[in-house]
């Protein structure tokens, strides 16, 4: 089976349960598979999170990407701009148009068997097809934690704009 595998980071470190778990996973589907990780990467990813995907992949293509920095004004401009946008933030910000490019061209190029969308993340940039086959892993219910996020916010400012990421 050809796989294309689709997530909004890279692997390194695994160090937390999601990471674990894809890592975990894409190292026994290599074994009877054929794994292309397609994923963003970001320039301060250290060197050897490229060079370590021989260990869960058989290729590795990334998507340069720069997420805004915490509390940066553009951070603060972004968070703003998607009061208008039907995608929380936590989706939009990872929208690229780079992404999804690759992603056509190795559906083009390429006689996948599935696509596997690693989080919600890289969804954003999966165009909507008909003639693919698609797996969303997702182990979080994130409208829960949203929920969460908002029913305890004290700040009545925080609060009114959690529920609209809610």
């Amino acid at each position: 089976m050809n796989i294309l595998w689709l997530k909004g980071d890279l692997l390194h470190p695994v160090d937390k349960g999601g990471k674990i778990r894809t890592y975990q996973m894409l190292r026994q589907l290599k074994r009877e598979h054929e794994i292309t990780f397609l994923t963003l990467a970001n320039r301060n990813d250290p060197p050897e999170a490229l060079e370590l995907a021989h260990e869960y992949c058989h290729r590795l293509v990334s998507v340069p990407y720069e997420e805004p920095r915490k509390f940066s004004p553009r951070f603060y401009r972004d968070l703003v701009l998607n009061l208008g946008s039907p995608l929380p933030y936590a989706l939009e910000k990872y929208q690229s148009e780079a992404m999804k490019r690759e992603i056509l061209r190795e559906m083009r190029e390429r006689p996948y068997d599935v696509v596997v969308c690693d989080f919600l993340v890289p969804s954003v940039n999966l165009p909507v097809r008909d003639d693919w086959t698609t797996v969303l892993f997702q182990h979080n219910v994130e409208s829960m934690i949203w929920r969460r996020h908002f029913e305890t916010q004290a700040h009545r400012v925080k609060r009114s704009y959690l529920y609209t990421q809610w």
